[in-house]
């Protein structure tokens, strides 16, 4: 999600909330909150389909030496394609519902990066901070939001921080980059998560 430079403080940080009935929950001390039903059920079935006909190939962590493969640290798959449309489409789900300020930046759209994550049983990513993206006119990403395509396994909570977020199909986890998370393990069936970065 990318933001632009404001003078409002974090300590002024608004939630909005949805005015349709959809459960929503924010921990502003946490910096960690979840947004149910931004997709329906038929759009996280072809963002699988779309996903597993594009392919997953392993996914690499970012280090001072660049992109590695590091197992102990994360051994599932991605899909990664930009989606200037789907961008536009979550940003207009999502937006009045997530922070407007964080640590001094108005958030004004969503990234068009989108990562498409599978985890098959054992699989996992320890924990880690999501380095953020930055644009040449000063934009850049705050917050990580993750969309959960499916919840038909066992396992699989993302954990921020003190936080830990049950994956349901539909639902959008987001987040402070500044926080800590992880992937847990999923025990049952392979688990698909959406992520713009």
């Amino acid at each position: 999600m990318s933001s632009r430079s404001s003078r409002r403080r974090q300590s002024e940080l608004i939630c909005a909330i949805g005015s349709d009935g959809v459960s929503d929950v924010w921990d502003k001390d946490a910096g960690v909150g979840t947004i149910d039903e931004v997709l329906d059920a038929a759009e996280c079935a072809a963002h699988i389909d779309r996903a597993e006909r594009a392919g997953f190939s392993r996914a690499p962590i970012v280090s001072g030496y660049g992109e590695v493969f590091a197992a102990e640290v994360r051994n599932n798959t991605r899909f990664m394609t930009d989606d200037f449309a789907l961008s536009a489409l979550i940003w207009e789900r999502a937006h009045g519902r997530l922070p407007i300020f964080l640590d001094g930046r108005q958030a004004i759209a969503m990234n068009e990066r989108f990562r498409y994550y599978r985890y098959r049983p054992g699989e996992r990513f320890a924990w880690h901070a999501d380095a953020p993206f930055r644009r040449t006119n000063g934009e850049i990403s705050q917050l990580s939001f993750i969309m959960y395509l499916n919840d038909d396994f066992t396992g699989g909570e993302t954990a921020v921080m003190k936080s830990v977020i049950t994956p349901r199909r539909g639902r959008a986890c987001s987040f402070s980059m500044n926080c800590c998370m992880k992937a847990d393990r999923c025990w049952r069936e392979p688990s698909t998560s959406c992520a713009p970065t």
